[in-house]
């Protein structure tokens, strides 16, 4: 995979030969674009792939000030244009897949450009009254201010204490840098209005697994719901971290069908 920096945005890009139809990764919160390898390789056999670090984490530094839900699109859209203007990539051949909170920036931005396909896994429409906010998130949101202390326990809700105390210094660092990005999109998410889902075309599709939270289950279905004709797929085996765990039963099953 080709890495580049485009509009200070750390990406990698692997071109297919015969294929003019572009896989465009997005991650979730206190994530990277590394942690989609496996999916980058299982979508390089038949069709390019894009990927790239979201503004604030891994390899793309944040702005001067915590970036918003609409910042994330923005950029995203940005990336989009670029891989049209330079690498001949047109939007209307991208299927983007987003996880978790990056799905919303996927989805507003698949709305904007007119993509072929959108994606997400786990992803919720959490400035929607009826969406449940009873995640890990919401809770520290009102219990910590300080991003660093923000960030380092939703890392330990994430991965428990004593992964935590393993990872190396640096790493811990790194993650707790990434609090300002990780808490502001949190808090944005929650009260402004990124896209509106009557906007959504289709082909689109939701995934959830059947052994995550229960609210991460409901908020799924409730974003399904809301889009007639949506593909809902269940992993039965997966949770949160599909992307990990079961990248090929989440590529063969969301991801692969849309890209036909």
């Amino acid at each position: 995979m080709k890495s580049l920096k485009i509009n200070g945005l750390q990406c990698g890009l692997q071109r297919h030969p015969d294929s003019e139809t572009t896989l465009i990764l997005v991650h979730g919160g206190m994530d990277r674009m590394s942690s989609m390898r496996k999916l980058m390789r299982l979508g390089a056999e038949t069709v390019n792939v894009f990927a790239y670090d979201r503004r604030g984490y891994a390899g793309s530094p944040p702005l001067e000030r915590p970036a918003t839900i609409a910042d994330h699109i923005s950029d995203l859209v940005g990336l989009i244009d670029f891989l049209n203007s330079e690498h001949e990539i047109a939007p209307a051949n991208t299927v983007l897949f987003g996880h978790s909170i990056g799905g919303v920036p996927a989805i507003g931005a698949g709305i904007q450009v007119g993509a072929k396909a959108t994606c997400v896994f786990e992803t919720s429409p959490m400035w929607l009254p009826q969406c449940s906010t009873s995640g890990i998130g919401g809770g520290l949101i009102s219990e910590i201010d300080d991003p660093s202390q923000f960030a380092e326990a939703f890392m330990r809700k994430m991965v428990g204490n004593k992964v935590w105390e393993k990872l190396p210094r640096t790493t811990k660092q790194q993650r707790m840098s990434e609090g300002a990005t990780l808490r502001a999109e949190m808090v944005d998410v929650r009260v402004s209005i990124p896209w509106d889902w009557r906007d959504i075309t289709l082909p689109f599709g939701v995934g959830y697994g059947g052994l995550s939270r229960e609210h991460q289950i409901a908020n799924s279905k409730l974003l399904a719901s809301l889009v007639e004709g949506c593909s809902l797929v269940e992993l039965p085996d997966a949770r949160h971290g599909a992307h990990l765990d079961n990248a090929s039963a989440l590529y063969e099953q969301l991801i692969q069908p849309l890209l036909a």
